[in-house]
């Protein structure tokens, strides 16, 4: 493995991670590595590489074979389910099939990335009536990814791409000290690709919200991400920044080629 860095203080851990599932497939094989707060890393791997296993062991949605994961000093695989709940309040989820809850508006939508820091009783206010100082908060973030328009209109209504920048605007509202994002840019074009992760960037960068996100454009990678880890079949063949590993002409790894 080449450009190991060591990352204080650590926020996610892991050590010696394994997963191993059922039908026997290894989605990750002894994966040692440390991501310290206010870091922005992008995960690089073909399919089958592992980052989609690595997203789901960091938010708890499926436990390691053996080894150890920390996320914000929990040890995850062994955690009761209402401190897995408090855990996952302070993430933020942005998945490649959008998330998008039906019969909700765009705005209804977006406020459901504080659901999770808030009394059962104030949530459900929120979701069914919005304070004014909450409406223009949404009205922000909407407004910079081309959606204020959108903003009381039904989000199954609206194209993949748009339902994708409402998730996107979700995780911007949520307030989360990470932000798991698998694939943010996949069903957008190039333009809002680029609005997107300019956003994430502008949020690691005035808020230190530590943000990893899985991709398959290298390119991006390597505009928008300081450090770069990537992964092929469960293991961890690079660590460090996204020109050592791109001008190194080793992209077939991450292009499955």
């Amino acid at each position: 493995m080449e450009g190991t860095a060591t990352f204080n203080p650590e926020i996610i851990r892991a050590n010696n991670l394994v997963k191993i599932y059922a039908t026997g497939v290894t989605g990750l094989n002894g994966l040692n590595l440390s991501i310290s707060r206010g870091e922005m890393v992008g995960i690089l791997g073909a399919s089958g590489s592992g980052k989609t296993t690595f997203f789901r062991l960091l938010n708890g949605s499926i436990t390691p074979t053996r080894g150890e994961l920390f996320v914000l000093g929990k040890r995850l695989g062994r955690l009761p389910y209402k401190s897995l709940q408090k855990l996952r309040s302070r993430m933020a989820l942005v998945y490649q099939n959008h998330n998008i809850i039906p019969g909700l508006t765009v705005a209804q939508n977006v406020l459901m990335g504080r659901l999770g820091k808030v009394s059962l009783l104030r949530a459900v206010r929120m979701a069914l009536l919005q304070t004014n100082k909450e409406l223009e908060d949404i009205h922000h973030v909407l407004d910079q990814l081309g959606l204020a328009d959108k903003m009381f209109h039904h989000a199954t209504d609206l194209s993949g791409g748009q339902q994708q920048r409402v998730a996107i605007a979700r995780a911007l509202f949520s307030d989360a000290e990470i932000i798991l994002a698998d694939e943010p840019i996949a069903s957008v074009d190039y333009k809002t690709a680029e609005t997107v992760l300019t956003l994430l960037k502008n949020l690691n960068r005035d808020k230190q919200t530590t943000i990893i996100m899985n991709l398959h454009q290298q390119d991006f990678a390597l505009n928008f991400c300081p450090r770069v880890v990537v992964l092929d079949k469960g293991n961890l063949v690079y660590d460090g920044p996204p020109e050592n590993w791109i001008c190194g002409g080793r992209k077939n790894i991450v292009s499955g080629k």
